[in-house]
């Protein structure tokens, strides 16, 4: 059944064994075995996949799938701004990031265990979260001038946050 092998695959993410997560979701047709996703996208499959090529370094792969996936989301930005980090695409991976900071946030992007909501969901998978995970790859990666330009970008939207939000701890 595809539900059993994406949960796991996402077993297999967890225990640090992206090689076994690849393998069991490459059994998935995204076309015609993802339905029963509660999300139109089938975020939990692609991202499971994408995070799989990159764990593996395979991000010419990872970025693929990113592009197949045709999520317009803030988890597909997410997917193709690390790929191109990785792939050393700086400036792609910073408009990918400018992208992400007009989106509205998608609690469910963070699975429901990003800490210090204080019981706000607005604050799990904003788009400042995307934007710094972008920048985090970045400088991962090698890229550490786009890495704080994407940072700095970051910071400037969450400035612009009313005091109330952008003062939070989350």
């Amino acid at each position: 059944l595809p539900q059993w092998r994406v949960s796991n695959a996402a077993a297999a993410d967890w225990d640090n064994r992206p090689g076994d997560a690849l393998q069991i979701l490459q059994q998935v047709d995204p076309e015609h075995d993802l339905d029963w996703l509660p999300d139109t996208e089938h975020l939990a499959y692609w991202d499971g996949l994408s995070s799989a090529y990159h764990a593996l370094g395979r991000h010419e792969d990872e970025l693929a799938a990113g592009s197949r996936s045709h999520l317009s989301s803030l988890g597909g930005l997410l997917i193709r701004g690390r790929a191109l980090a990785a792939l050393g695409r700086g400036a792609a991976a910073l408009r990918v990031l400018d992208s992400s900071l007009a989106k509205p946030a998608e609690p469910g992007l963070t699975n429901g265990m990003l800490p210090l909501t204080d019981g706000r969901p607005e604050y799990a998978g904003s788009p400042a979260w995307v934007a710094l995970w972008i920048a985090r790859e970045l400088t991962v990666h090698g890229d550490s001038i786009s890495g704080s330009t994407a940072a700095r970008r970051a910071a400037t939207w969450i400035d612009a946050l009313p005091r109330e939000d952008g003062e939070t701890v989350e």
